[in-house]
């Protein structure tokens, strides 16, 4: 999300606010309320603006200046070519776009124009966010910024830190990703395994993905140039992915699967051997400080 409102930030979906999601601040909302990310009509708008820049930034607004020109892209052109009545049933290639649209005087370039973005209908930001839950100080809103902030000395004061107020909040915290929310949704159970240990992924995926990818180059680097072309290239994939050559077999599958195991049960066994020794540590450290009481 971006400090203030309108921008190309996502616009987020509701939130039902809790007792943990408000701040001492005088908040606007109440437990059991919906807060939206998005700024609707009949809302006050920016808290940060006065009445009069409110009311003047409430809609975009024209600025009489345009952007240069860029070619449209096949699937803008296809969109002009439909809305003439044009039927397209089958993907057409760039030159042949270009034709049909030249042929109906549809143009082939656009310059999109400079707009004074309001903020009805876009994200209201951070910023907005944190003061409806009552999470930052009215008084010194222009002192947040959107990561913490550092001293002279290079220090960060992140109760300054937009971004770290809003993620302590429940909500935030608990939000699905949008792979988790569509796994849920389909009626599965997704667990994320840790970043950046793609040896523990899965049931060994990515060793599969990678066995894979070398059968991929072997059998492409052997091909005379006339039969590397893009059909003999999908046909390739469909073939090695699917295991209609026979070389991804369940023992291939079985072996990738057990290899992630393997680093698991290491990962588990080293975890479990650093609690057993921190909890050693504490006990050691509690009888070297009875002794000192008793010797005292």
């Amino acid at each position: 999300m971006n400090k203030n409102f309108g921008g190309k930030q996502q616009k987020l979906h509701s939130s039902v606010i809790t007792a943990k999601c408000l701040g001492p601040y005088s908040p606007k909302l109440l437990p059991g309320d919906v807060q939206t990310f998005t700024f609707e009509e009949g809302d006050e708008g920016p808290f940060y603006l006065d009445q009069r820049m409110r009311e003047a930034k409430k809609y975009d607004s024209s600025t009489g200046k345009y952007r240069k020109a860029k070619p449209l892209t096949n699937s803008e052109l296809t969109e002009k070519l439909i809305a003439k009545g044009i039927n397209i049933r089958t993907k057409k290639k760039r030159i042949e776009l270009v034709e049909l649209a030249a042929h109906h005087g549809i143009s082939l370039a656009h310059a999109p124009e400079n707009l004074q973005e309001g903020w009805i209908g876009k994200a209201k930001g951070m910023l907005q966010i944190a003061w409806e839950r009552g999470l930052i100080n009215p008084t010194k809103w222009s002192e947040y910024q959107v990561n913490a902030p550092c001293d002279a000395f290079g220090a960060e004061d992140k109760s300054l830190s937009l971004r770290d107020i809003l993620a302590s909040c429940e909500d935030f915290e608990n939000e699905q990703s949008q792979l988790e929310w569509v796994i849920t949704e389909l009626g599965g159970c997704c667990q994320m395994s840790p970043k950046y240990h793609p040896e523990i992924a899965g049931e060994g995926i990515e060793y599969l993905w990678g066995y894979i990818k070398k059968l991929y180059r072997t059998d492409w680097s052997i091909r005379e140039a006339r039969y590397q072309k893009e059909a003999d290239f999908l046909r390739l994939i469909g073939d090695i992915m699917n295991g209609n050559d026979g070389r991804i077999t369940v023992k291939v599958v079985r072996k990738s699967a057990r290899r992630a195991r393997d680093y698991q049960i290491a990962y588990s066994l080293i975890q479990k051997k650093q609690e057993q020794q921190e909890k050693g540590k504490k006990q050691e450290d509690q009888e070297t400080d009875d002794e000192y009481d008793i010797v005292w």
